[in-house]
């Protein structure tokens, strides 16, 4: 079985598009932001319980609007959303936060001279202190190894930033 990732992949009906919050670094004249530093998914119907933070290797296009104002997801992001909302823990929301802050999907075009450590690790760092384990939230760190396609700075880099 093959996977089609450049198709179009929608949230599910049970994500609540109309309140997902992207805090990002906008760039001027550009329909997609210079850095993405988390986003924060709310499922409907689920106004109380924990909320899952999942630090992923790096953002994708996942929530930003189409031609016809709706929404897009990703295929891991829709994965992650997937479990987590048929989760036991009954998690109300996701925010998915990135070990590299640089927008891209593909590493390849990632270029180390465009990577915010200051502004992501701070923010890392502050959301991470934020998070409420009395409410059950989790933290799920996800970002797994680091694509083969690659480049050598990022290989270095993204070992510098798990550390």
């Amino acid at each position: 079985m093959s996977i089609n990732f450049k198709r179009v992949i929608e949230f599910s009906h049970y994500v609540d598009e109309t309140n997902i919050r992207i805090s990002q670094e906008i760039v001027a004249n550009s329909k997609i932001p210079m850095h993405r530093f988390s986003i924060f998914i709310p499922f409907n119907n689920r106004e109380i319980g924990p909320v899952a933070t999942v630090i992923m290797y790096n953002p994708s296009k996942a929530g930003l609007k189409i031609d016809i104002g709706k929404r897009i997801s990703d295929f891991t992001v829709y994965n992650v959303l997937q479990f987590l909302y048929h989760h036991k823990e009954k998690f109300k929301a996701v925010r998915i936060m990135n070990l590299f802050s640089s927008y891209s999907s593909n590493p390849r075009r990632l270029n180390s001279s465009k990577l915010n450590h200051i502004k992501n690790n701070r923010a890392l760092k502050n959301r991470i202190s934020k998070i409420n384990h009395v409410r059950g939230d989790k933290l799920i760190l996800a970002w797994g190894n680091l694509p083969k396609s690659a480049p050598a700075k990022i290989s270095k880099l993204y070992k510098k930033q798990i550390e």
